[in-house]
């Protein structure tokens, strides 16, 4: 097995970015990003990151079937520290398009300084990041709204790639 790997909290740290904290929103919101893995592996942890504390759930799914492959409750008493929860592992082949989701009323929302686009696909060690998207209507399915020009980074996952 491969050292394991942690991508959606990474968008924080790149350079020439806004990042704007919304500590209580007016509603709760699902956000999530869409990715691939590039080698087969596991899911093994589901983590968050927030600018406020709180109750909170995460979901992981598989988007090709909608099916949701994991749910994780939270109890952040922290603010800003990442925080990951094991979860039974979830095996996943190349290609397979999954989803990481939150449903929150706190976020990062992080943009470009020079307002373009956040670029789409990425790849990020063994992942492909594909996409962002948001929701305000059904909580526990992955947000169908797309957004390319700003990204809540406030979920993610950590993932194993088998060894070669």
């Amino acid at each position: 097995m491969s050292d394991p790997q942690t991508q959606i909290f990474n968008i924080l740290n790149r350079s020439a970015i806004s990042i704007d904290t919304i500590p209580h929103a007016a509603r709760v919101w699902s956000y999530g990003f869409k990715f691939h893995s590039l080698k087969a592996g596991k899911i093994n942890q589901i983590g968050i990151l927030l600018p406020n504390t709180g109750k909170f759930t995460a979901y992981l799914f598989d988007l090709k079937t909608g099916n949701q492959l994991s749910k994780m409750n939270f109890n952040y008493s922290e603010a800003n520290k990442q925080m990951l929860l094991d979860i039974n592992p979830v095996h996943i082949v190349p290609a397979n398009q999954l989803g990481i989701a939150l449903a929150a009323d706190v976020f990062f929302k992080v943009s470009n300084n020079d307002a373009s686009k956040i670029a789409f696909p990425y790849n990020d060690g063994n992942l492909s990041i594909d996409g962002y998207a948001q929701d305000t209507i059904n909580l526990s399915s992955f947000p169908s709204l797309f957004d390319e020009y700003k990204v809540a980074p406030c979920a993610s996952f950590t993932f194993q790639a088998d060894a070669d």
